[in-house]
């Protein structure tokens, strides 16, 4: 009996985080923040699906954001008025294949006001 095992994957080739603001160091409330995985591919050529989301928990700022346009590959969100913290974004690239695969990546955001 020969069991054959191969290797399938979700690529995120090309994640950016590009700044609307000039950039401090550290990001102000206020600051829109574009959040950029557009170039992500998958190696078999299936469909992809993006979904960014905050990951409150993790963050040490209480404030939510709403993220604009989160099911695509560029979406973007403003830094609300806030004390100092971060704000911790994940983007969750899944294929369409069979069975279905994931990737993640999380972006944090240092705030200052």
């Amino acid at each position: 009996m020969h069991i054959l095992f191969y290797r399938r994957f979700v690529e995120i080739r090309r994640f950016f985080l590009k700044f609307a603001a000039t950039r401090t160091g550290f990001d102000r409330p206020g600051d829109k923040i574009q959040l950029d995985a557009a170039g992500t591919t998958d190696p078999e050529g299936n469909a992809l699906a993006y979904r960014w989301f905050q990951y409150q928990e993790a963050g040490t700022s209480i404030a939510a954001v709403t993220i604009n346009n989160a099911d695509n590959s560029k979406a973007d969100f403003t830094i609300p008025n806030t004390k100092e913290g971060t704000i911790h974004v994940v983007l969750e690239v899944k294929d369409d294949g069979t069975p279905a695969l994931c990737s993640y990546r999380r972006v944090v955001v240092t705030v200052k006001p």
